[in-house]
């Protein structure tokens, strides 16, 4: 793989071995981290792993956003009931013909809370 900085559209993407981790479980590998920069001022910063990514978005408020962590509205959410919401309204996992990984590993929705 070759480090870099390229352009794609209006946004800036690097592409490079620095950038805080999204989960450390994995640190102890080479970091191949993606940064993209786009125009209305969100980054996504991507740490590509053997068989799956961790992404983090930064952005401003969004008319009409959800997500698990929260929505903006200054209510923390707790991850495993929000996921649950968020999974009946748009579904579970991605579609095959959008996978990114051709072996992906499947996907495991929890019953209960980790104890």
């Amino acid at each position: 793989y070759q480090f870099g900085t390229a352009r794609c559209g209006d946004a800036s993407v690097t592409f490079g071995g620095e950038g805080q981790l999204v989960d450390s479980a994995m640190a102890f590998l080479p970091h191949k981290v993606v940064h993209i920069y786009f125009p209305n001022g969100m980054e996504m910063q991507v740490n590509r792993w053997p068989n799956f990514i961790n992404a983090k978005i930064t952005m401003t408020p969004v008319a009409q956003q959800t997500g698990i962590c929260g929505d903006f509205d200054g209510h923390a959410k707790d991850g495993l009931q929000a996921g649950k919401e968020l999974h009946a309204q748009f579904g579970y996992g991605v579609p095959s013909n959008e996978l990114l990984f051709s072996d992906s590993i499947p996907l495991h929705i929890p019953t209960a809370s980790p104890s």
